[in-house]
């Protein structure tokens, strides 16, 4: 599974990179899942991880230098990756300001790995065949990084993970609120010139992820970034701009370090709100505790 959903994601990057002319930007989804797939299953997974790179660099026509880079910068960055996560004692739950902090500071880190090999190789490349490939180091690691924040994240909660019971009305809170982040996110990039009673469609794509990260808990929040992202990306390329006179990489850019802080602040906004309704059910049970003990007391 992991090989198949890499090679299928990495192909589709690969085609807008080329086809619709995101390049030098990248939007490399398949960083995500081969971290989700470690965090999961263990360092294992490094076999499908490379094989899934690998077949993706020689269907690309890469030249075999070019392929040992990717493969291996591909390869390493999520074994580098679950390794930085267990150091800092993660919990793929992520309930806690901690691992919330642990999964921001990886993605950040990490993610320079494969641009670094990808630099490193190229640069080897081009001594022994005298051509100048470019290397656009910043915007790779961008999209790592987003990949990382947002893809593995989904998949992390989503994954084998059986949906916590709530009561109907919250379901239907948390349905509302995944709409308006769908809204929120689809006028805003891909329809710009539409407003809401003349307000910008970004408050009610804020109002709605705040909404969700109180009354929707991890999981939920999760999706909304991760449909957020989608829906961003896919309104930059497709839809209309409200970016006038850049160019289409840099409006991915850009669109991609939009999402990238919106869900590093809504995902420490949510972890925040975790702890204090675990630190309340701390403090109910032990007054409910408290209460017995000094009813038998009294008799």
């Amino acid at each position: 599974i992991t090989f198949a959903a890499y090679l299928a994601v990495a192909q589709l990057s690969g085609y807008l990179y080329r086809e619709i002319g995101t390049s030098p930007a990248i939007i490399f989804a398949p960083v995500g899942i081969s971290l989700a797939a470690f965090i999961l299953e263990g360092y294992l997974m490094w076999v499908a991880v490379a094989l899934a790179a690998l077949c993706n660099a020689a269907l690309a026509g890469a030249p075999a230098i070019l392929v040992l880079g990717y493969v291996a910068g591909n390869t390493l960055q999520p074994a580098a990756g679950l390794f930085m996560l267990r150091r800092l004692h993660f919990d793929r739950l992520f309930f806690t300001l901690n691992d919330m902090f642990a999964l921001v500071f990886t993605a950040l880190t990490t993610s320079v790995i494969v641009p670094t090999a990808d630099l490193a190789f190229s640069a080897l490349y081009d001594s022994l065949s005298g051509a100048d490939l470019p290397s656009p180091w910043t915007v790779w690691w961008l999209g790592g990084a987003l990949s990382t924040m947002v893809v593995t994240t989904f998949l992390m909660r989503w994954i084998r993970r059986p949906l916590t019971p709530r009561p109907p009305e919250r379901y239907t809170e948390i349905v509302v609120s995944i709409a308006a982040v769908v809204a929120g996110a689809y006028f805003l990039f891909a329809d710009p010139d539409i407003t809401l009673f003349g307000v910008s469609f970004v408050y009610l794509l804020l109002v709605a992820l705040a909404w969700l990260a109180f009354r929707g808990g991890v999981r939920f929040t999760t999706l909304a970034l991760f449909l957020m992202t989608v829906i961003s990306l896919a309104g930059t390329l497709w839809g209309g701009s409200s970016q006038a006179g850049a160019d289409l990489a840099t409006r991915v850019a850009n669109t991609e370090i939009f999402d990238l802080i919106l869900a590093a602040f809504f995902f420490v906004l949510v972890s925040l709100e975790e702890q204090r309704g675990a630190a309340h059910r701390v403090i109910v049970e032990q007054t409910e505790r408290l209460q017995n003990a000094l009813t038998k007391i009294s008799l």
